[in-house]
């Protein structure tokens, strides 16, 4: 093994709580993000979408046909009691 890391591990040995600490810090921001920043998924029914356009609620819509006919992929925003929902 070089001496390199040698020296790491020798340091990483000795002060086994500050690394313990750092790698927890490091595993729970990671869990953070994922949940934070993954984007929503809500399936709605042809009534509901239906509803939103007619009352045009749906802002920046994005409608994407898939391989399926008559099935398609449908990603809008819109207000709801105050905040914005990602449909």
């Amino acid at each position: 093994m070089s001496l390199f890391f040698q020296k790491i591990q020798r340091l990483l040995s000795r002060n086994l709580w500050i690394t313990s600490g750092l790698s927890l810090a490091l595993l729970a921001s990671t869990c953070f993000a994922i949940y934070h920043f993954k984007t929503p998924s809500k399936e709605i029914t042809k009534a509901e979408l239906e509803t939103m356009i007619q009352a045009k609620t749906m802002k920046d819509g994005l409608i994407t046909p898939t391989p399926y006919p008559g099935i398609y992929s449908v990603e809008a925003r819109r207000q709801v009691k105050g905040h914005t929902e990602i449909i």
